[in-house]
C-alpha cells in the first residue's frame, strides 16, 4: 500500500502521542529526514531501529517497516482473510442500493422525527 502521508499531519500526530510540543516534532522529523537522506546517499540502505529498513533504488525509496511495528499495525486486520480477485476492480458511480439505502435511511429519520 502506497499511502502518502504530509509532513504536517507526521509531525502532528508525533506531537499528540509523545506529548511534546508540534514545532519540537517538526524539528525532530526535519532531522530525521535529512540523516536518512545522507545516510541513503552514502550507504544505499538505512535501518532505523523500532521504524524499519529505508532502502535506495533507482532514485526511488522503498520502506519496509520494522518486523514489531508491522505486526502492531496490522493486527486490527488479523480477522480478515486475503480474498483473491478474478479481475482488478476499477472505481464507480455510487449503485441504486446505495442511493436506495440512503433514502431509506433518510425517510426513517424523518419518520422518526415526525413521531
Amino acid at each position: 500500500m502506497n499511502k502518502l502521508i504530509i509532513f504536517s499531519q507526521l509531525s502532528e500526530t508525533i506531537a499528540k502521542l509523545t506529548q511534546i510540543e508540534t514545532a519540537d516534532a517538526e524539528s525532530f522529523v526535519r532531522e530525521l529526514s535529512v540523516l536518512v537522506a545522507e545516510r541513503l546517499e552514502s550507504d544505499g540502505q538505512v535501518e532505523v531501529p523500532g521504524l524499519g529498513t529505508f532502502v535506495l533504488t533507482d532514485e526511488t525509496v522503498a520502506f519496509a517497516p520494522d518486523a514489531a511495528l508491522a505486526r502492531e499495525i496490522n493486527a486490527p486486520f488479523a480477522a480478515f482473510e486475503a480474498i483473491e480477485l478474478d479481475e482488478p476492480l476499477e472505481p464507480s458511480e455510487p449503485s441504486e442500493n446505495s442511493e436506495n439505502s440512503e433514502n431509506s435511511e433518510n425517510s426513517d429519520a424523518e419518520e422518526i422525527a415526525a413521531a
